[in-house]
């Protein structure tokens, strides 16, 4: 199961669910997984995801999607689907 990012989404959440949150660019439409020390996720940081300074390497977008992933076969299967696009 995938949940897209919202306005209710923590540090504190992404450190709950223990998987790499997934980093998708809406221009380049690239994926990424960012291990959650990367973001400094971490318990009782509530910090907005949503905030979180990410741009895209490819292109240097910083209009990104976010999602957060229960298993992390989950997220790894999101990622390489990017690859057929």
């Amino acid at each position: 199961m995938l949940t897209p990012v919202d306005a209710r989404a923590y540090l504190h959440t992404a450190a709950c669910y223990g998987q790499p949150l997934g980093v998708r660019c809406r221009s380049g439409e690239r994926r990424a997984l960012v291990p959650l020390d990367v973001i400094g996720a971490k318990s009782r940081n509530m910090r907005e995801l949503r905030t979180l300074p990410l741009k895209c390497r490819t292109c240097g977008g910083r209009d990104v999607e976010l999602w957060l992933f229960v298993t992390g076969e989950v997220g790894r299967v999101w990622c390489e689907d990017s690859k057929t696009v």
